[in-house]
């Protein structure tokens, strides 16, 4: 809460109504806040918890519907090295919402080498969608980090490249956000959009499709840091 609102001062945005997007990697409470003057920021959406081991992980998706009980071992007879992988991650001291817990599970599924990474930061416009929905969790529309992984498991067995998925899941992840912030203005209307924490701003493919997608919109914070390390 205090990233906020030390960026609406920064910004000279403590008079305005501001929709506010904080995805800070490894800390909790990532989402989207509304801004109004006099008023602490409130949250309108996050990022569901994951469980706290890769293995979990896994058995969630397993249960999620008959589909993904056929999936996985389809997944686990193609990609052993990327199934042990992920049985092996343990969340730390990460929150089992930060948006880094999701991304750790989602690069232990696909499985991407450096150049793979390199290869999708040179990529324009991505041909698939990666599965971003809301679930209502304590009154808060989160979205469903389970039923993302499961997509990226899908994509992955029906043979897309690394860099096509990497690309795509961040691409996904911008038009989520979009599309969350026009649901939100139609309750709360604004036209000044701020961007704090440092998934966004180590992104360079999340900040490119904002900035072509979301013209909609003043944004502020969305420009790449001085010392850009964008991914």
């Amino acid at each position: 809460m205090d990233q906020i609102i030390d960026a609406l001062k920064e910004h000279d945005l403590t008079q305005e109504r501001v929709l506010c997007v904080w995805w800070s990697m490894r800390e909790g409470g990532s989402g989207l806040y509304a801004y109004a003057p006099g008023r602490e920021p409130a949250r309108l959406s996050g990022f569901l918890p994951l469980p706290k081991q890769g293995a979990l992980v896994w058995d969630a998706i397993e249960v999620l519907d008959e589909s993904a009980s056929r999936l996985l071992p389809r997944f686990y007879e193609r990609f052993p090295e990327c199934y042990e992988v992920l049985q092996s991650l343990d969340v730390g001291e990460l929150a089992t919402d930060a948006p880094l817990w999701m991304l750790a599970c989602a690069g232990a599924i696909m499985g991407l080498s450096d150049e793979e990474v390199v290869e999708a930061l040179k990529m324009e416009r991505g041909s698939l969608q990666v599965e971003m929905k809301n679930r209502l969790d304590g009154g808060i529309a989160r979205l469903d980090t389970l039923r993302a992984l499961r997509s990226l498991i899908s994509y992955k067995v029906a043979g897309v490249a690394n860099a096509q998925l990497a690309f795509s899941l961040f691409e996904s992840l911008a038009d989520y956000l979009l599309a969350t912030l026009n649901d939100a203005a139609h309750h709360f209307p604004v036209l000044r959009v701020l961007t704090v924490g440092d998934l966004i701003a180590g992104n360079i493919i999340l900040r490119r499709r904002l900035s072509h997608r979301g013209g909609s919109y003043q944004w502020f914070g969305l420009d790449a840091p001085k010392e850009d390390h964008s991914i």
